[in-house]
């Protein structure tokens, strides 16, 4: 089942910045270090993804849709910053893909959350670098500096792609494909809350939440966007903007990924 379609920039603009970027990842050259893609994913569900080998990016993108099973997901903040293995997401088509006809193996995800927006960078070596896999997680320190360096001169070719993003075309299968993996892990979990039927849900001693505003924020640390929760929920998206909004002021926080971030530390909803 298709889970979703990605309003797509002409080739020519997210194709056009791998000699650029290609100077940029050369001090990784050494390490056998042979492929870096950089995906920016905003709040509202648009993002870039900048790479240095445009082959894989029409690959991707264009000559077939394998984009679909892998393409970042709308809050990273479900799985959390830090370092993965690319086989975690469970993207086997597209690993297969990239080592039979680009030879790029041995991808890790790093997974950098900001306030307004999330970082994934994949990063491949050459089928040779059989030690690879250690070789980051021992030195894990030179790919941050890496990543620093990255956006700083690359600066200007990131806001090049933001004017034209990667936009997340809505529809019922995806919705459908976000409440299978909510219901998948959390069927116990729903039962038990809906057979409570509470009224106020508190967050600190004198600080709770109501039974939408709740309901909402389990959606939302769930990965879903204010329209998809609208359509799960049966209201307006902006009625959930307000519920948002709500919870925000009652937490003392401002953007949307914090409110996910607070929910998770104070263990609230997994």
């Amino acid at each position: 089942m298709k889970q979703y379609d990605l309003i797509l920039p002409k080739s020519d603009i997210l194709l056009s910045g791998p000699s650029e970027i290609n100077e940029l990842c050369k001090p990784l050259q050494r390490f056998g270090i042979n492929y870096v893609s950089h995906t920016r994913i905003y709040e509202d569900g648009s993002f870039i993804d900048v790479s240095n080998n445009s082959a894989v990016m029409d690959y991707y993108y264009y000559q077939t849709d394998l984009y679909k099973e892998y393409t970042p997901d709308i809050m990273p903040d479900i799985v959390g910053g830090g370092m993965y293995l690319c086989s975690s997401f469970g993207c086997a088509e597209p690993i297969r893909h990239m080592r039979e006809l680009f030879g790029i193996d041995n991808v890790i995800v790093i997974i950098e959350p900001h306030d307004d927006y999330y970082e994934v960078w994949n990063i491949g070596s050459d089928r040779t670098r059989h030690n690879a896999i250690e070789f980051y997680y021992n030195n894990q320190d030179l790919l941050k500096a890496f990543t620093y360096y990255f956006k700083d001169k690359g600066a200007t070719t990131i806001k090049k792609y933001e004017q034209d993003k990667i936009k997340r075309q809505i529809s019922t299968p995806h919705l459908d494909y976000l409440l299978s993996k909510v219901q998948l892990h959390n069927t116990e979990k729903d039962a038990f809350i809906s057979e409570m039927e509470a009224e106020r849900y508190y967050v600190y001693k004198d600080t709770y939440l109501t039974k939408r505003e709740y309901a909402c924020l389990r959606y939302l640390t769930n990965g879903f966007t204010a329209k998809e929760i609208a359509q799960v929920l049966n209201l307006s998206s902006k009625t959930i903007e307000y519920h948002l909004q709500s919870i925000k002021t009652k937490c003392n926080v401002t953007k949307k990924s914090q409110l996910v971030r607070l929910a998770k530390s104070l263990n609230i909803l997994d």
